[in-house]
């Protein structure tokens, strides 16, 4: 705190100065102070920046906005403050920087170079224009005069010379004219060692007294700027601790703070952070050095050991047919544990007693709920029962071949310890039935009751009688036909009412068994009276069906049959329709070429043979072949299809047909215009005025027609223009490269130039010409070309959709 002090003496001085300097105060004004704190380590900028914007009247003191940054660690940081003012005075225009004060708080270490003040450490300094010369890290100086010796050697100067001179808290600071020096600039070392806020503070003074060594205030200008430094810490983790309780065992990690450089646990490691494991409750501490002064922090881990519980059991750890069930319980239950049991896997929670009644072990699970440890006991439950057996073996069922079933329990527990009986539906027992075999005749449940006469143990048993009686019932036609263009039948036999996968199948013909080898579906060839018997091997029920087989007598076919034929070539609108079909059994299948159709007529056929087919419900087919003839052929050609003219030619065509000229019924141009004579077949002169496609139709007497094309194409000559040489650095019609026509060009189709090695440098498509704007800028991707030859290769479409393409050289100039 000792610059403090001197600081505070020093604005006595000042203001005991002012009494006799204000009738000499001249006009000066300091305007827009800014500090700006620059090039942080250790730290974390909060806020930067602090502006005085407005002007400060002379003599005050003025008191800035906070700075604020963050420590990140306890070591070491370091930050530069740059400050920047405007200056203005009357006559006289210098300004003298000096009076830098720092002060801290108490509490916080610092540490060094000198080690000087509380709080703060000056690491180095950095002057801007002005002085650079230093004491020691914090402190610097200017000379007083140019012969001035160095630090600690008066030399010639007087002792008062000297001792102003040499001491730095009577004359540091920076030495300016007007605004040549606006800014200064220092670096700060600092450690906070304890978590929270502090506010530093840098200060400074700014006059215009010059080099006096006095700091006299003749020149009547001075100022006074303060400005908080608000630094925000975690400080050092090592306060001490206590962790857990937790389990044995358990780890841990303790962590001391991050920033220090030396570490030193009493488990003999070193490092920020060590794992422990305890066993029991243990006490580590930690000492952190390298920093400043040592700190000692201690980190309590708490162990709570958690014994294994004890089951309570009663009467005791047998079952027999007389004890039904134990009870276990908790042998003295403690606070803070939730005791559950686990049964074949099944968790019973929060339960200090509980009821077993099976043989088996069962686990008391014990939780501290304070650590969350938990232990457990395991008591095994011993069964003693002697249960005596019912077992039956495997009767058969009730149906069409067992009328009654035996039940057979002959593999029980017997003896002359043992006693059987028969029990119904209710349990009760059935008078007279306690041999163990026994005969039935009904389906249903059947019980059987055991009895150990030793331990009082039984066992009742059941076995179930199942009837099936379910017989296969035959789906068959009882009159079925041998069609027409077959010799024999399959019969096709459908069983239903069964799943059965053993079923047998017997036929006879007029009471003959006919050996079909157990076919369900045999071909016939004999007509008569079939019987079919079919039997379900599993429970010896059948079924029988009888089938009347009939031959099919072939019935005399006749078709009337109409037609119809275009009369113009082979054109497809011919027609076949059968009115009738005399004999045969309706509904009828109609055929043509073994086409079906879904009627009887078809209709839109070219000339050919058809062959028609009827094929009636009994299959019975009729056959019959109907020959469409082809019609007369119309043709026109014409002496020359395609046809280019000159601007100023014209062409003479004939029309040849195969038809007479009496026979044209009509004969028509699609364009008339340019055409000499519309109704013409010979001496034709064609003369357009533009590219026509002319389509000449002739119709004959009976409808028939047939046209062709000719075409004439109008030759187009555009005028184009295409500059030889263009510079698009001059500021006219010049600087683009573009297209220029008259109005038979609708369109650029695409304009593609490239440079003497082939590479495309630029491209455009589907534009209007005409337009500069459009053209090529001399430009390649983005950068202008090199000055010289380049090709291009242009597609032109004209006005009849025709491409004319221009290819040529362009030279490209600066």
């Amino acid at each position: 705190m000792y610059k403090l002090v001197k600081y505070f003496h020093f604005l006595c001085f000042i203001a005991c100065g002012l009494q006799n300097q204000i009738s000499a105060q001249i006009d000066c004004e300091l305007t827009n102070i800014q500090v700006q704190i620059t090039n942080v380590t250790g730290a974390t900028i909060d806020k930067g920046a602090s502006n005085i914007s407005t002007a400060i009247a002379n003599g005050n003191e003025t008191l800035g906005s906070d700075l604020e940054i963050t420590a990140t660690n306890c070591g070491e940081i370091r930050l530069e403050i740059d400050l920047s003012y405007n200056w203005t005075q009357g006559l006289i225009d210098i300004a003298w920087i000096h009076g830098i004060s720092f002060n801290a708080s108490p509490g916080w270490d610092a540490f060094g170079a000198g080690n000087i003040g509380e709080g703060w450490s000056y690491y180095q300094e950095v002057t801007g224009n002005c002085s650079g010369n230093t004491y020691y890290d914090g402190y610097f100086y200017d000379l007083c005069e140019e012969n001035f010796p160095g630090p600690g050697d008066c030399g010639s100067c007087s002792p008062e010379e000297c001792e102003i001179c040499r001491s730095p808290e009577d004359n540091y600071g920076i030495d300016c004219e007007g605004n040549g020096c606006p800014s200064f600039s220092f670096r700060l070392r600092y450690c906070p060692y304890e978590a929270g806020t502090r506010y530093e503070s840098i200060s400074f003074f700014i006059t215009n007294d010059g080099e006096s060594g006095a700091w006299s205030f003749a020149r009547g200008c001075y100022y006074l700027i303060t400005y908080p430094i608000k630094i925000n810490s975690g400080g050092i983790t090592t306060a001490n601790q206590t962790i857990g309780p937790g389990c044995p065992e358990t780890c841990y990690t303790l962590d001391a703070g991050q920033g220090c450089n030396g570490y030193t646990w009493s488990t003999g490691e070193t490092g920020q952070s060590i794992e422990v494991c305890p066993t029991e409750s243990t006490t580590y501490n930690v000492t952190v050095s390298s920093c400043g002064p040592d700190i000692v922090g201690d980190f309590m881990v708490e162990v709570r050991d958690l014994p294994d519980p004890n089951i309570l059991v009663s009467p005791s750890n047998m079952i027999d047919c007389n004890v039904e069930s134990i009870t276990l319980s908790v042998d003295n239950p403690q606070q803070d544990i939730a005791y559950s049991w686990k049964i074949n896997g099944v968790i019973i929670p929060n339960q200090t007693t509980i009821e077993v009644a099976n043989a088996g072990d069962v686990t008391l699970i014990a939780l501290d709920t304070l650590t969350l440890c938990s232990t457990e006991t395991v008591e095994t439950i011993i069964g003693l029962e002697d249960y005596p057996s019912v077992i039956f073996n495997e009767p058969v069922d009730l149906n069409c071949l067992n009328e009654t079933v035996v039940i057979d329990a002959s593999n029980s527990a017997i003896g002359e310890n043992y006693i059987l009986q028969w029990l119904d539906e209710n349990m009760q027992p059935i008078i007279g039935q306690n041999d163990i075999i026994n005969e039935v005749d009904q389906a249903g449940v059947y019980y059987l009751q055991n009895t150990n006469t030793d331990t009082g143990c039984e066992v009742i048993g059941s076995i179930e009688i199942i009837e099936n009686y379910t017989s296969p019932i035959i789906d068959l036609e009882e009159n079925v036909v041998i069609p027409c263009n077959s010799d024999e039948l399959l019969l096709n036999t459908n069983i239903i009412g069964t799943n059965s996968s053993a079923l047998t199948y017997e036929w006879s013909l007029e009471g003959e068994i006919i050996d079909f080898e157990n076919n369900k579906n045999p071909i016939l060839n004999q007509p008569g009276m079939y019987t079919l018997v079919v039997t379900d091997s599993n429970n010896g029920c059948s079924d029988s069906a009888l089938v009347n087989l009939q031959l099919q007598i072939d019935l005399a076919f006749e078709l009337d049959i109409s037609t119809s034929h275009s009369p113009c070539g082979n054109y497809a609108d011919g027609q076949i329709t059968i009115n009738e079909v005399l004999g045969g059994e309706p509904p009828f299948e109609y055929r043509i070429n073994d086409s079906i159709i879904e009627s009887n007529s078809l209709e839109n056929l070219t000339a050919g043979l058809y062959n028609i087919e009827v094929i009636d419900a009994n299959e019975c087919l009729f056959q019959e072949t109907i020959d469409l003839p082809e019609g007369s052929n119309l043709t026109l050609d014409a002496s020359s299809n395609n046809i280019f003219l000159k601007v100023d030619d014209q062409a003479e065509i004939d029309l040849q047909t195969n038809v007479n000229l009496n026979e044209i019924f009509n004969l028509f141009w699609s364009e008339e215009e340019g055409v000499s004579c519309v109704d013409c077949l010979n001496d034709i002169i064609i003369n357009p005025e533009i590219s026509t496609d002319y389509i000449v139709t002739i119709i004959d007497e009976n409808g028939c027609q047939d046209s062709t094309i000719i075409r004439v194409t109008k030759e187009i000559i555009p005028n184009i223009y295409l500059p030889t040489v263009f510079n698009p650095n001059i500021n006219d019609s010049n600087n683009y490269f573009s297209i220029f026509t008259d109005d038979k060009i609708v369109q650029v189709s695409s304009f593609n130039i490239y440079d003497r090695w082939g590479n495309l440098v630029f491209y455009k498509e589907n534009f209007i010409p005409n337009n500069p704007s459009l053209g090529w800028d001399g430009k390649t991707e983005g950068q202008n070309a090199t000055p010289g030859v380049y090709v291009y290769i242009i597609e032109l479409e004209d006005i009849y959709g025709d491409i004319q393409i221009e290819v040529g050289n362009i030279t490209l100039i600066e």
